[in-house]
Formats: C-alpha cells, sequence, structure tokens
C-alpha cells in the first residue's frame, strides 16, 4: 500500500470475501487484462474508481501456462476525475448522466446525473475505460433546438473526449509516482518482509541480503556481502547449498525444496520453505541466483493439526455412524474405544463407568496398546484419600468437565501410572466425562503416542463426540423407558374396565383388549387383522358404523350412545382418531340405561307425592346453572316466595363446612358423571336458623349428556336432633361397655360423682354407693384423693385425656391403679376411668430380671453378637465371643462403627442395606475384617430393639468361612455330575433314534411278506374251501386272522415311529369342530356299538397339530367304543374346560374301567391289561397318544377304578 498514510483501513482487505470488490477483482485474474471498478465506497473513506492490474507469474518451462501471482491496483478519487474531466462545469450548460458501474457500459445502472435523463431525448456516446465502457447521456438544460442541435453534439463530444483525456492524464501522473516510489518501496519491503531474501554470483559470492537474513548468519549485511557460506557454516552444509544454487542454475528457472535453518542471532531452529531461480541480464546471460526463503515452520504445525483434526472429525464421523445402528451400550462402547484408535490414530483408548456397588470406576470396553492397564488403576469414585481419584479419570468424574495431561512424563496426576503409562508408549492423554441426563455416569480416555497432542480445537471436537456418546446412552435409555411405558399401556388397556380396540385405515383390527373380546364375544387374538365389518357384518348400517365413519373421516372426537338392536344392548362409545386410524373405548350400559329409566319413572312418582308430603323442589341447567325452585323451597329456606330464578351458587350459599364440601362432590358427579344422589345435610338459613334437610338430585340426559339436575328438598331438622341425642346417649353407653370391666365415674366440675360403673366381679375399694354423690377425698385416702384431685384440674384445664397412676391399700393387699380423665365433649363434666394394673406391674418387674438374663445369654453366647446404633451404625454392646473372633478389646470395640468391620467394596451397600432393615431380618452373606486384617465370610441375623433409650439393632455373626470352601468343592463336583450327565443323555438319544429306525425298517419290511400269506390265504378260501375239512377251514380262517392282527400292529409300529420323527407344530384349533369330523368319519362304528357320545366343547380353542390331535381322540373314542362292559351300551362324554395358560378336556366312559395302580404302565407301548381274545388290539393305542401329546407340548393322564369305567385327560396350550 503506497502511500500508506491515510489508508491504513484497507490493509487486510479480502477479494476472496468483499462482496462488492470481488467479483471485479476475480473478473481480471480471469481475463488476463486490466479492469476498471467502480464507482464504489473505499474502506479508508470517500468514493473511487479503481483500476487492477493482474500479475502473473514467467512459466519456467516452455508450453507451460503462466501462474497468477496477485493484482496491482491503482484508486482514482470519484471528485477529482469529475473535477478534471470538466463534469462540473458541464452541469450548468446540460442534464448528464453516466452509466455502466465496472465498466458495463449501456446496459449498466447510473452512477452519476439524472435518472430520469431517458425522458428528455438524450444524445448517448461510449467511453472506453480499461476492461469495458461507461455511456454518457446528456440533453441541454433549455431542451433541443432545431438550429443548434448540431452544436451542441459537437459540445457533448468535446466533453467526451475530455473525460477520457482526464483519465488517461490521471493514470499517467498516477503511474510517474509509481515508478518514482518503486525503489523505494522495494528497500522498505525487503527490509520488512518476514522472509530471507539475498543474491549470489555465479561463484556464490554474495552481492545482497535483507535484515532477516542477517540474523541467520549473526552478521551485519556489510560483513556478509563478498563472502561465501563456507565462511559461516559448516563445510558440509555449505557444499549443500552450493549444490542447490548450481541446479537452479541448471534448470533454467524456479528451484524449490525445504531445509531445516538454526539462526545464529537467537538460536531459533524451524522448517524453511526456498525457492532458488537464475537471475538474467537484458542479453540473457545469468549473473547469478536470487533466493527468498520462507518460515513455514507454523504452516506445518498446521497441517499436522489439520491432519488430527480430520482424524478426530472422522473418529466423531465414526462413532456418531456406530451411535445410529447400534443399540447396546456395551457394544458402543467397544466400537467407540475401536475407532478412536483405528480410525483416530490414537494409542489406546478406553472407556469407564461409574459403579456406585463397587465405588470404583469399572472399565467396560478398551482398544489398543493396554495390556490390562485399565483394569490395574483401581479408580474411587470421589474419594478423597484415594490417589488414584484426583487423575485425570477422577477429576473428570468430579469436575464434569475434560482433564488433559499433554505431557504424561511430567505431569504430576499421573505419578500413580507413569512408569507402566509411559512403558505402553503412552505421552500424553486426554479424559472427558460421559454425561447422561446431566449426570456425570462415566469418561472416555484417550492416550497418544507423543506429547502435546491436545489442542483448544481437538479438545472441542472431542468433548462433542463425548457428549454425542452421553446422548446415544441417554437416547437408548429413553427407548428402554418408552418399552417399558408401552408395556405399561398395555396392562392398562387390558385392566380396564372398558372395551378398546384400534382400528387401521383399511379397517383391520390392530389391536383389542381383554374386555372389548368379552362385550364383543370373540377371541381378540383371532380378531386382530381381520375388516370390523367382515367381522361384524351386522353393525353395517347401524348408527356405529356412522360414527366410526364419521371420526376417521374428520380427525374429529365422536362421542355416541346408542341402541344396538342385533345384540339388543346399548353402548356407550367414544371414538378418537390417532395417526394411523381411530380407537374406540365403549363400555356396555344396558344396565345403567335401565336405572335411569327406573330412576325417571321414581321421579315421576315424587313429583306427583312432593305436593302432598310438603316437599320443595329445584331445578337447574347445567349450562348456565340458572334454575328455579318451588315455594316450598323457599318456605324450607326461610326465604319469601317465590324464588323463579334461583340458581346454583344460591343455593350453595347456604351450605357451610363439611356439608359444602359433600353437596358440591354430589353436583360434579351428577354434572360430569350422571350419578344421582341422595343427600341429608346440615344448612344455614336466610335467616340464620340451623336445619338438617333432606337433599335428592337427579340428573336431566339428553343423547347421553347430562343438560339438568333436577331434585326435591325436605326438612328433616326435628328427626336430626331427635337422632342426634339419641346418638350421644348411644355414645355414653357404648363408653361404659368399651371401658368395662374398668371403673367408670361421671364426675361433675366440683369434684361430685354422679355415676359410678363397674363389673359385677370387680374387687371394689367400696361399694358404688359408697361412692354416688360424694367427693373423691371423701371417699379415697388422702394421698390416692389429692393426686387425683390435681389430675382432674389438668384434664378440665386442657381439655385434653390425663392418664396417671397410684397405689391404693386393698383387703387383699396393696394395688397399683391407672387413671384416665377426659372431658365429656359440650359439659363440664368429666369420665374417669380407672383400671387395676397390679398384674402388669408385677409382669413389668419381672421384665426386668428377665432383661438380666437375657444379658447374660447375650453375654455367654458362643456366636459373635453385637448391637448397633440405627443411623449412627456405632457399635453399642459386643459379647465376649465377639472380642474373641475379631481380636478387639471390649474398649476398642466400641469405639467401632458398623462398616468398619467391611472390606472398602462392601461399606456402601451395607450402609444402604442397615437403613432398610426392620423387624426380624436375614441380613446375608458378607465378609468381615478382623483386627489382624483377616478377612472371614460370614452371614448375619438381626432384629430391632430398643437398647438403653436408643434405637438399635443386635446381630448375631456365624462365621461361614469353612462352609463356604466346602459349597464351593459341592459345586465343583456338582458340575463334573452334570457334564456326565449331559454326556449319558446324549447317547441315551442316539440309542432311541437308531431303536427308532430300526422298528420303522422292521415294520415295513414284514408287510411285503404278510401281503403274500393275506393273498394265498384268500385265495385258498375262495378256490378250495369245499375240499377243506372241518379243522382245515378253522387253521385257515386263523391264519387270516392273524395276518389281520400282524398287518394292524405293523400299521401301529409305523404310526408310532412316524409320530416320534415328524414335527407337530402348534396352531390355534376350534375343539369343537374337530370332534364333530371325528364322530361323522366314526358315525358307522358308534352306530354299530349302539354307543351314546355326548360332546360339550363350544368355545374352545387350543393350539395343537390337526392331524396329530386328531389322532390322539381317534384312539380314546375307540378305545371307550371297545372297553364298554358286556351287554351295555358304551356311553363317552367329552368336555374341557378353559385354564390361565392352558386347555384340559376330558373324554369319560362306563366301561370296565382298570385298576390306577397301573395308570401310567397303560402308556407304555406294548402293554395291555386285558385279553387279546377279549378286547382285540395291538397294545400301541394309548403310547401314540402319551407321544403325540408329548410332541404337541401337552400332556395326557388317566383315572379309573375296575368295573367304574375311564376319565382320560388330555391338557393342551391355548
Amino acid at each position: 500500500m503506497y502511500p500508506l498514510a491515510g489508508n491504513e483501513a484497507a490493509i487486510g482487505l479480502d477479494y476472496r470475501a468483499h462482496p462488492t470488490q470481488g467479483p471485479a477483482a476475480r473478473r481480471a485474474l480471469r481475463t488476463g487484462e486490466s479492469t476498471l471498478a467502480g464507482p464504489l465506497p473505499m474502506l479508508q473513506g470517500g468514493m473511487g474508481f479503481i483500476i487492477r492490474e493482474p500479475v502473473f507469474v514467467t512459466p519456467d518451462a516452455p508450453g507451460r501456462e503462466r501462474r497468477p501471482w496477485g493484482i496491482v491496483s491503482a484508486v482514482i478519487d470519484v471528485e477529482t476525475l469529475y473535477r478534471q474531466a470538466g463534469i462540473l462545469d458541464a452541469l450548468t450548460q446540460f442534464r448528464l448522466a453516466l452509466r455502466g458501474t465496472d465498466g458495463t457500459g449501456p446496459t449498466g445502472p447510473i452512477f452519476f446525473g439524472d435518472p430520469g435523463i431517458a425522458e428528455h431525448r438524450p444524445v448517448a456516446l461510449d467511453v472506453a475505460v480499461p476492461g469495458g465502457s461507461w455511456q454518457l447521456a446528456a440533453t441541454p438544460l433549455g431542451g433541443w433546438g432545431q438550429s443548434q442541435q448540431l452544436l451542441w453534439t459537437i459540445r457533448l463530444g468535446g466533453l467526451v473526449l475530455a473525460l477520457a483525456a482526464a483519465v488517461m492524464t490521471y493514470l499517467l501522473l498516477r503511474r510517474s509516482l509509481d515508478l518514482a516510489h518503486s525503489q523505494g518501496r522495494l528497500r522498505t519491503l525487503l527490509d520488512t518482509i518476514p522472509d530471507l531474501v539475498w543474491l549470489k554470483d555465479t561463484d556464490g559470492v554474495y552481492l545482497a541480503c535483507n535484515p532477516r537474513f542477517e540474523q541467520l548468519f549473526g552478521a551485519p549485511e556489510s560483513e556478509i556481502l563478498g563472502r561465501r557460506d563456507r565462511d559461516f557454516l559448516p563445510a558440509e552444509l555449505a557444499d549443500f547449498l552450493r549444490a542447490n544454487d548450481r541446479a537452479a542454475i541448471a534448470a533454467g528457472g524456479p528451484r524449490v525444496n525445504e531445509e531445516w535453518a538454526t539462526f545464529a542471532a537467537d538460536g531459533y531452529r524451524g522448517l524453511f520453505e526456498t525457492i532458488k531461480t537464475p537471475v538474467r541480464d537484458a542479453k540473457g546471460r545469468v549473473l547469478g541466483v536470487l533466493g527468498i526463503a520462507r518460515d513455514i515452520t507454523a504452516r506445518k504445525e498446521a497441517e499436522e493439526r489439520i491432519q488430527r483434526l480430520s482424524r478426530v472429525h472422522s473418529v466423531l464421523s465414526g462413532i456418531n455412524s456406530a451411535i445410529v445402528r447400534l443399540r447396546d451400550p456395551e457394544a458402543l462402547f467397544r466400537e467407540a474405544c475401536r475407532i478412536a484408535v483405528e480410525v483416530g490414530g490414537f494409542r489406546m483408548a478406553w472407556l469407564g463407568l461409574a459403579d456406585p456397588a463397587s465405588g470404583l470406576v469399572r472399565p467396560v470396553a478398551h482398544a489398543g496398546v493396554a495390556d490390562g492397564y485399565p483394569e490395574r488403576l483401581h479408580i474411587a469414585i470421589g474419594g478423597d484419600d484415594d490417589v488414584q481419584a484426583h487423575g485425570p479419570t477422577g477429576e473428570a468424574l468430579k469436575q464434569g468437565q475434560h482433564v488433559v495431561c499433554n505431557d504424561i512424563a511430567e505431569d504430576p496426576r499421573m505419578a500413580p501410572g507413569r512408569e507402566a503409562a509411559l512403558a505402553l508408549g503412552y505421552h500424553a492423554s486426554a479424559t472427558f466425562p460421559i454425561v447422561v441426563a446431566g449426570e456425570t455416569r462415566g469418561t472416555f480416555s484417550l492416550y497418544a503416542d507423543r506429547a502435546a497432542v491436545f489442542d483448544a480445537a481437538e479438545l472441542d471436537l472431542l468433548d462433542e463426540l463425548a457428549a454425542d456418546i452421553g446422548f446415544a446412552l441417554e437416547l437408548m435409555e429413553s427407548d428402554r423407558a418408552r418399552e417399558a411405558l408401552n408395556c405399561r399401556l398395555t396392562d392398562l388397556l387390558e385392566s380396564m374396565s372398558d372395551g378398546f380396540v384400534s382400528l387401521g385405515r383399511d379397517w383391520c383390527f390392530q389391536y383389542v383388549n381383554r374386555q372389548a373380546g368379552i362385550q364383543l364375544g370373540r377371541d381378540p387374538a383371532e380378531l386382530v387383522g381381520q375388516p370390523i365389518w367382515s367381522a361384524f357384518p351386522e353393525g353395517i348400517g347401524e348408527p356405529t358404523q356412522a360414527a366410526l365413519e364419521q371420526a376417521m373421516r374428520t380427525r374429529e372426537v365422536v362421542r355416541l350412545e346408542d341402541y344396538f338392536a342385533p345384540w339388543d344392548r346399548w353402548f356407550e362409545n367414544r371414538i378418537y382418531p390417532t395417526s394411523d386410524g381411530i380407537s374406540s373405548f365403549f363400555t356396555d350400559i344396558t344396565e345403567r340405561k335401565r336405572v335411569e329409566q327406573e330412576i325417571r319413572r321414581q321421579r315421576d312418582i315424587l313429583d306427583r307425592t312432593s305436593r302432598l308430603a310438603r316437599v320443595g323442589g329445584w331445578e337447574f341447567e347445567v349450562a348456565t346453572l340458572a334454575g328455579s325452585w318451588t315455594d316450598e323451597t323457599a318456605r324450607i329456606l326461610d326465604m319469601e316466595p317465590p324464588q323463579p330464578h334461583a340458581g346454583v351458587a344460591q343455593g350453595l350459599e347456604l351450605f357451610q363446612g363439611p356439608s359444602r364440601t359433600v353437596i358440591e362432590k354430589a353436583l360434579r358427579d351428577a354434572i360430569e358423571r350422571g350419578q344421582a344422589y341422595e343427600l341429608e345435610l346440615e344448612v344455614t338459613t336466610a335467616k340464620g336458623a340451623h336445619k338438617w334437610v333432606r337433599t335428592i338430585g337427579l340428573p336431566v340426559l339428553e343423547e347421553g349428556r347430562v343438560v339438568g339436575v333436577q331434585g326435591a328438598i325436605q326438612d328433616i331438622t326435628r328427626r336430626k336432633l331427635a337422632e342426634l341425642a339419641a346418638r350421644e346417649r348411644e355414645a355414653l353407653l357404648d363408653l361404659v361397655f368399651q371401658v368395662l370391666p374398668d371403673l367408670f365415674f361421671l364426675i361433675d366440675a366440683d369434684g361430685t360423682i354422679r355415676d359410678y360403673r363397674a363389673s359385677r366381679r370387680g374387687n371394689f375399694y367400696a361399694p358404688p354407693e359408697h361412692f354416688l354423690g360424694r367427693r373423691m377425698h371423701e371417699v379415697l385416702p388422702p394421698g390416692p384423693a389429692e393426686i387425683f384431685a390435681h389430675n382432674m384440674d389438668l384434664a378440665a384445664g386442657a381439655e385434653r385425656l390425663v392418664t396417671y397412676e397410684y397405689d391404693l391399700p386393698m383387703p387383699d393387699g396393696e394395688h397399683r391403679f391407672e387413671a384416665r380423665l377426659a372431658p365429656l365433649p359440650e359439659t363440664s363434666q368429666l369420665i374417669a376411668v380407672v383400671r387395676d394394673v397390679t398384674e402388669r406391674a408385677r409382669t413389668a418387674a419381672a421384665l426386668r430380671e428377665s432383661e438380666a438374663r437375657y444379658r447374660h445369654l447375650f453375654e455367654h453366647n458362643p456366636l459373635p453378637v453385637l448391637i448397633y446404633a440405627r443411623g449412627t451404625l456405632q457399635l453399642l454392646a459386643v459379647n465376649t465371643s465377639f472380642l474373641d473372633h475379631y481380636g478387639y478389646s471390649r474398649e476398642e470395640a466400641e469405639k467401632l462403627r458398623l462398616i468398619d468391620l467391611f472390606p472398602e467394596q462392601e461399606r456402601v451397600p451395607i450402609t444402604e442395606l442397615a437403613a432398610r432393615l426392620t423387624g426380624l431380618a436375614f441380613d446375608g452373606e458378607w465378609h468381615h475384617l478382623k483386627k489382624d486384617g483377616t478377612v472371614m465370610a460370614i452371614e448375619a441375623r438381626s432384629h430391632d430393639l430398643e437398647y438403653q433409650g436408643r434405637r438399635a439393632r443386635v446381630a448375631v455373626v456365624t462365621d461361614i468361612t469353612e462352609r463356604q470352601r466346602v459349597e464351593d468343592e459341592i459345586r465343583r463336583l456338582n458340575a463334573e455330575l452334570e457334564e456326565r450327565v449331559s454326556a449319558r443323555t446324549a447317547e441315551l438319544a442316539s440309542i432311541n433314534d437308531e431303536l427308532e429306525t430300526f422298528t420303522y425298517s422292521v415294520s415295513h419290511d414284514l408287510k411285503a411278506p404278510l401281503r403274500g400269506i393275506d393273498g394265498y390265504s384268500k385265495l385258498l378260501l375262495e378256490d378250495y374251501l369245499e375240499q377243506l375239512d372241518e379243522e382245515g377251514r378253522l387253521l385257515l380262517g386263523n391264519v387270516r386272522h392273524g395276518v389281520e392282527q400282524m398287518s394292524q400292529l405293523i400299521e401301529d409300529l409305523l404310526a408310532y415311529s412316524r409320530m416320534e420323527r415328524r414335527g407337530l407344530p402348534g396352531v390355534p384349533l376350534d375343539l369343537a369342530a374337530l370332534m364333530g369330523r371325528l364322530l361323522t368319519e366314526r358315525a358307522a362304528d358308534i352306530q354299530a356299538a349302539g354307543a351314546d357320545v355326548q360332546v360339550e366343547l363350544e368355545g374352545l380353542t387350543a393350539r395343537a397339530d390337526p392331524d396329530g390331535l386328531a389322532m390322539v381322540l381317534r384312539n380314546l373314542l375307540d378305545n371307550a367304543l371297545k372297553f364298554h362292559r358286556p351287554g351295555e351300551s358304551a356311553a363317552v362324554h367329552i368336555s374341557g374346560a378353559t385354564g390361565e395358560s392352558s386347555v384340559r378336556l376330558r373324554i369319560a366312559d362306563q366301561g370296565i374301567g382298570f385298576d390306577v395302580q397301573f395308570h401310567d404302565r397303560i402308556f407304555e407301548i406294548f402293554q395291555r391289561l386285558q385279553r387279546a381274545e377279549n378286547f382285540p388290539g395291538t397294545g400301541i393305542g394309548l403310547a401314540i397318544v402319551r407321544k403325540a401329546m408329548s410332541r404337541m407340548g401337552g400332556h395326557a393322564w388317566a383315572e379309573s377304578a375296575p368295573g367304574q369305567g375311564a376319565v382320560f385327560y388330555l391338557e393342551l396350550p391355548r
């Protein structure tokens, strides 16, 4: 900048970011030509035009493009240009306008003169300027004359020429000044720039240098000129620099390299970017080498910092991506550590969470070179005495902000773990708190392999990273809370008394609660997914359909009370729009409607009788709370009738205190819930009289909504007063009976005894008649009488119960009595109740003696026993066994607190447990420390007691160290046994598989020869029957019967084998429908047996395989038909019942039955209780039943007695 004075404000102007000067500057560089910008406001003040000349670096080789170096700008003052061009003088004769800001010509905006000149038919001429043009428009101030138009045109052209000449003159003057000062500016530039600049000849002799170069050699320019590098530098370095000079000359152009240099003046060492280029004369001959060296140490450090920040950005991006993908905190922690090491280049990363149970920061994930380092730290949470708690992790956890150790070797906070850290290659660390919902839950620690790594920008990004992890944990907790809320919402919907259904926009059921299923008479699981009008076609065309469609269409709440004729029931519906459909709460109000009808009927009767019974009436509207009273109501309330416009507020003013509260609640319930009321309350009439009234309120409903309340009022004051007197007498009588068999006295204020009652079996000081009408001091001895008089005054004055004890001589000796005195409400009399507590006193004495015995047992108990105070946990007492077991003296033990007996990690949990314990409790298993530091395993039981006036607990301690060792050994042996059992089980399973395969193969292979025997025997019967005698025919018949039995046996074996191998998936089955199909299938057999089969399975469903359950029921039905008593028809009853999670079927017959001791044997394969000649069969049917039920997740069993039939039970999941 020249001149600098007055232009300081322009220093630092960045063309790249400036909104007005930037476009013109970029245009100059883009076109490579001079450009004119303006007029525009200058940063240093005023308006100006700026001419910009782009400067380019000559390419160092032919064919290469020139490289932009910068821009040289010259500023022309606007006023100066206008004045020198004569434009300001011309304004006296012309109306002028200049347009074309930034040289944009006729299309540009007007920047000088009259904006409305176009209306005066101006003459326009273009004025060429660098990089563009202006347009000058002018008209005479007096208008255009016919004779003088040419003259004005000539004058205007002269004005344009003067303007262009002025511009060029100004530029020439400006450039002359620039040339005059160029030498001075160059010298100033060289003296002030921070770069090193020097010039050598071809022999390496210094010809010139700037002051910054002088600092490199530590000598002034006068001592450097004429000398070489060897005069200042070591020979090896000087030769290296000389070789670079020759290389630049040989290259014929600039040569760039980076070099480290140490300044002799101040010892500064930095990295420099050196540019060396040959200098030539006008004929192209090399005169020497020009060198410029720029300190790029800071730039290199910035580049490294940018690389680090880039890696941190990548870490932040990677962990944020993991936060989006992962929903498991442990997986997120591991991924965060891995990314920090693999992407961020950190030596090691670990994440720890504060564990209140152990009081430590628990490492949960790490990556990189760790070698167990995080686990060895043992950082306590907030432990002021713990050295590790004051390290980076502990401080970050405590302060809630990052803690940085940029030099582990020197930072005192790293003293406890410094040696291990340095051995693992850690030289710097940073720890960041993990904050979840405002609470610091843990820390994220990063370790670098060199010192001074973490700067402010990197820490800001890592703070953001830790905050993102905390946010992710908070989001995960929110997700879990939302899932729990959904579960609670489902539980609420399932437990509510209203029916609730949710319908999608496709009218399909999305959710149906249990109550809805009951009211709709359908299984909720079956309804979900079905369209509502397919499931309930009878609702089409009903008002309910219209209401649902209205809510779906308008997205507004719809309420409806409707009589549903197809079901002869009333329903109240509340339909709400949801984001994906609608939800409906509905209640069966049929009973409520009947009650409302009955109320209306009763109200009509009341209206007809109130006139006869002198009962007042009233009513009001809910919308306005305005209403009216009958004349009788006004008279009851001491008002002058009529009262035609009395409202709710006027009526409520008559009720005070509890009566006001009760009537207000009754009115709210009537208005909001449609609930009628009948109350008896106290009122204060308009004249201040207190009356009791009976008031009845009946809600008036229209279309299911309460629009008003009507009622009646009756004066019942006489009855209530009579009842009150009766209750007072009853209360006195009740009080008498409550204190029996104690002594009862009713005493006047002066001490006169008005009533005296006692049990007939009582031991009296004097008979009752001796007390009546006399004062207590006239009856009792002086001592007890004085005590009585004093306490009677206390009871009367304080109006409260007074209790005291006294001794009184009796015929059988001295007795202890307890007296209770209390004032009788609303009178001046007192009640005294006296109880003989002699036995209680003797019991208290015995208790003290018992406590002494228990103290003896406490001291001599073989187990350690201790007593500690609640709250402080201070030991109050220990027995001798405790002292022997723990090694303390009694004085030492009584200075201990309970937690002193526990290791550090158990002190917080035992403190919390001790605060919760009440009554007799098992305190659990813990560890105790003896005085010598020995740790023993213990279990304790404790109980509340009061010790020396303090709340305390007594605990009995058992040393279970040896027992735990034995239990551990038992667990080890059990584990070995489990492994052996598992191996043996696998062997048995394999053997069973082989056996089933063998059974199937044998059964299958046996069918081939049986078919041959069957075929040939049939041919014998058909073709040779006449040739056989009686015995031959019998034998042949036996052969065919045996073949038939064998075929059936093989078929049953194949069925049993298939049952073992095939899967039996459970699906919902309608048991009644399935049984109906089986009965149809067996109809011929049932008819042939003359059997009576009764089925009661309507509405029962179970989850089972259709074929498997059919096979089970078929076998049981066949058995029931087969094993009936001879001479009787078979009778079978099939029923079922639903449990919480299963369905139980019952198949009962009246057959021959069996002995109950064989109830398991009958389900085994080939097991028969009857001879085959009497009841044919293979003995496999019930084995198939048990196998199929087991495969379907069910259970089968039987009950019976010989000759009394059998009952088979099947239990299946719902």
